[in-house]
């Protein structure tokens, strides 16, 4: 923020407020068109002028509304009018004009580049990709398009995975971690889910029986 007079001078647009204000007031909108800055930088401009005594704020009735229109006071009158005996005010409308001018032969050739990228293909250093800007609105669409397909694939392994691995299968446990652990277990190893069946209590009892028969077997034998 501008805390002087010579400050607020070379800081950006800090000429350009008060050359737009020479000749009358004028309301925010207005104003903006013709300062080469951002918003953001205007705002701070006005601040800077208001706090040193360069500029007001006068309510102004236009088209059945009240409106804050900006005008130079008396000091800053006189800044301008020094400023316009030595060419300082001339000098930045025609910089202002030229500026508008070089925008728009930008523009020009902006719109001729993008008819002809190839003209700058045979360079080493150009590439499709840095050549030209991809739209926006393309490269959101194909983001939410992937997510959109990640989301129904993860929904379809969640459903798959409850599907499977349901406590019914998994020996009555309750549902949840465990469920899933076991689903995924039975379906990428086979092993596993055979393991599982014989931690059953009635197959283990079973399988002793069948082991102590067997000794009582060997021994009458």
């Amino acid at each position: 923020m501008a805390t002087s007079l010579d400050e607020f001078l070379e800081s950006k647009g800090g000429v350009g407020l008060l050359a737009v204000l020479q000749n009358r007031g004028k309301t925010y909108s207005e104003i903006e068109p013709d300062l080469i800055i951002t918003s953001s930088t205007i705002s701070t401009r006005f601040d800077d002028a208001i706090e040193l005594g360069l500029i007001e704020i006068i309510p102004a009735r236009r088209h059945g509304r009240t409106l804050d229109e900006y005008h130079l006071t008396d000091f800053g009158e006189a800044v301008v009018q020094e400023l316009a005996v030595r060419g300082v005010i001339s000098n930045y409308r025609d910089m202002r004009t030229h500026y508008q001018s070089m925008e728009k032969k930008l523009d020009e050739f902006i719109t001729w580049f993008h008819d002809n990228p190839g003209q700058f293909a045979g360079f080493s250093e150009a590439h499709e990709e840095t050549l030209i800007r991809r739209d926006t609105s393309d490269a959101e669409s194909e983001v939410s398009s992937d997510e959109a397909e990640d989301s129904t694939e993860e929904t379809d392994n969640e459903s798959r995975t409850h599907t499977v691995g349901s406590p019914d299968d998994v020996g009555g446990g309750p549902a949840g971690e465990d469920s899933e652990i076991g689903s995924e277990a039975s379906t990428e190893n086979p092993d596993n889910d055979a393991q599982s069946k014989l931690s059953d209590p009635e197959i283990e009892k079973k399988m002793q029986e069948a082991a102590e028969n067997t000794d009582a077997d060997d021994q009458n034998g």
